[in-house]
């Protein structure tokens, strides 16, 4: 064959020789290689391709080309076939594919699920005349015209469009006037496309005694009455993943059953939605989710008493709701609620926080309560005063005192509020209660951490602070540790600090931490801010991560990690996050929620 250059080209043919051992049934494939005839260089490239007895000769024991590559393929397969790659490609590809499923199920499995509304195509009206109709002309005129292509226009459209809404309204849009909401009204202001029916209410709120809560009585017996102090490795299960709130969770809470892990949830509509999880990892029933929407602003806090007979949500609202678990209509009780002091209106002087809403900006931020009993409260908001609540006062008036040319005002705190001072110059985002019960600490957008002793404040000036922790940028959180021996700070420089016997400083000292652990805290705006939070009995804390995969961290008191959780289910970044309730005797466990409203859920193996 002639080359592009005019030079003649000999090739050879590799041709397959099988030989067979005595020993061994298989053959054995070797390929040796034989030249080729010279090729005459009278024929014509035409005259090749159409001389039949050449490529018999070309070709060495096939009758055709095709023949010979048809051959070759097949030995190729062959050789594959006996090599195992094949099989190992096949079983990589069908690892993926299950994997790739499994992941998609774990994260859209269980919960709530919202109802796909049918899209419907729209036929606009004909446009008809309404002179020629005689219809009423609308008596609208153009008043005057304005920079920026505006008009003031002024009139009346017409009857039918000068509706009035007759729907009551609320203080800072509430739910109701603060009386106490049921089950059925609490889940009657859920988004309908979470709630079919009111016979869908009426199961679900069922369904939520007999499955969800049973008892108190029932929930707080055991047989182990040993806490552990060591700490067993987690692991995920692809399926312990729930989504139990519409939108994004603010707050998240385990009730102490010994029995049953129960989950509570707040987002940022004011839903609080509760799961019982399944007892079974490997059960397709996750459990019941029961939803509610006890608040109309974001649920910043939710608690669940020690005892577990009651659960505690706050919200942006200005409002504190108590949910009683042992009582059987289980309603959502009004505990407080901050209202603005109006001029020559005391329309709700009788209500417990009656001209403590200063008006825009102000709500009510976190809260803890000061004793095991739940007796009182102590809360925090969002223009930096710290406020204690006596709850066994019952729903008191304020003292009210007149005005000059302003007519009544109240004069001073409610009757069950003892104190309310200003501790800081802006939002308070968490209150720490020390073990001792006297020592308090406060963290927020001042970027310190401060320390009060809470038996000395004093409501008639300024109080000053034990101690106070420059943090640079704003702080997320500060805890003190179940022991009281350790106080932690998430802070968005990027940070997680922990410092020591922060009760026992002298008074106007300054707190320098003994560990700093770099952690990424910059959740961004979609995403909640992160809130280290501490085992209910051992020393040791969980955070969310910003680690790719996505993951749960779990740190000791010396700072250094212990455990990342990570799994199937965990697909989006879990900003809020806590340990299971202090319930002696049962499984460990951790839960986080996410931006969607999903709960994953971490149990000892």
């Amino acid at each position: 064959m002639r080359t592009r250059n005019g030079t003649k080209r000999n090739f050879s043919i590799l041709e397959p020789t099988v030989k067979k051992s005595e020993n061994d049934d298989d053959s054995s494939i070797e390929t040796t290689a034989s030249p080729a005839p010279a090729l005459d260089s009278s024929l014509s490239p035409a005259d090749v391709g159409e001389d039949d007895s050449y490529i018999s000769t070309f070709t060495r024991g096939h009758a055709t080309y095709s023949e010979m590559v048809a051959a070759k393929r097949q030995r190729v397969a062959e050789m594959m076939v006996k090599s195992g790659l094949l099989a190992a490609v096949a079983g990589v590809r069908n690892a993926a594919a299950a994997d790739k499923t499994r992941r998609a199920t774990a994260s859209s499995h269980g919960g709530i699920v919202a109802r796909k509304s049918k899209k419907t195509t729209m036929v606009p009206p004909r446009r008809k005349s309404g002179r020629i109709a005689g219809e009423k002309a609308q008596g609208l005129q153009v008043e005057r015209e304005m920079a920026g292509g505006k008009v003031v226009v002024s009139g009346t459209i017409g009857e039918k469009l000068n509706t009035v809404d007759v729907r009551p309204s609320f203080h800072s849009n509430r739910v109701n006037d603060g009386s106490p909401l049921s089950l059925v009204d609490a889940m009657g202001h859920v988004d309908e496309r979470f709630v079919k029916d009111e016979k869908e209410k009426i199961v679900a709120c069922e369904s939520f005694w007999d499955k969800v809560i049973p008892s108190a009585k029932d929930m707080m017996k055991s047989e182990d009455d040993t806490v552990s102090h060591g700490f067993p490795l987690l692991n995920v299960n692809s399926g312990m993943t729930a989504k139990i709130t519409p939108d994004r969770i603010y707050a998240i809470a385990t009730h102490p059953s010994p029995h049953n892990l129960v989950v509570a949830a707040g987002d940022k509509s004011g839903h609080v939605g509760i799961w019982r999880v399944t007892d079974d990892d490997d059960d397709d029933d996750l459990g019941p989710v029961s939803l509610f929407r006890p608040h109309s602003g974001c649920v910043n806090h939710v608690a669940f008493s020690p005892d577990g007979s009651s659960m505690t949500t706050i919200s942006y609202d200005g409002s504190v709701r108590l949910q009683n678990l042992t009582r059987g209509e289980g309603s959502f009780e009004e505990i407080f609620a901050s209202y603005p002091s109006l001029d020559n209106n005391i329309v709700g002087a009788d209500m417990y926080g009656y001209g403590l809403d200063t008006g825009y900006k102000y709500w009510t931020q976190y809260g803890c309560y000061t004793d095991s009993s739940s007796n009182s409260l102590l809360l925090s908001t969002s223009i930096g005063t710290v406020m204690h609540i006596d709850l066994r006062s019952g729903k008191g008036r304020t003292r009210l005192k007149k005005v000059r040319d302003r007519g009544f005002e109240a004069g001073g705190s409610p009757f069950n509020v003892t104190f309310n001072v200003e501790m800081s110059s802006k939002k308070i985002n968490t209150l720490s209660l020390h073990p001792n019960k006297t020592t308090l600490a406060t963290a927020g957008l001042d970027t310190t951490v401060k320390i009060w002793d809470i038996r000395k404040v004093d409501t008639r000036k300024n109080p000053k602070p034990l101690a106070v922790q420059q943090c640079g940028r704003s702080v997320n959180s500060a805890f003190f540790s179940p022991s009281g021996s350790q106080l932690l700070a998430t802070t968005m420089s990027n940070s997680l600090t922990l410092s020591k016997d922060v009760n026992l400083l002298p008074i106007s000292s300054s707190i320098k931490p003994q560990i700093n652990i770099r952690h990424d805290n910059q959740t961004g705006r979609w995403l909640t801010t992160f809130m280290a939070q501490w085992h209910p009995t051992n020393d040791i804390f969980v955070v969310g991560s910003m680690k790719r995969p996505r993951m749960i961290e779990i740190f000791g008191s010396d700072g250094k990690s212990m455990q990342d959780l990570v799994g199937d289910g965990l697909t989006a970044v879990a900003s809020r996050c806590c340990f299971r309730g202090n319930a002696r005797g049962a499984r460990e466990a951790v839960v986080g929620g996410n931006a969607s409203g999903r709960v994953s859920v971490f149990r000892d193996m």
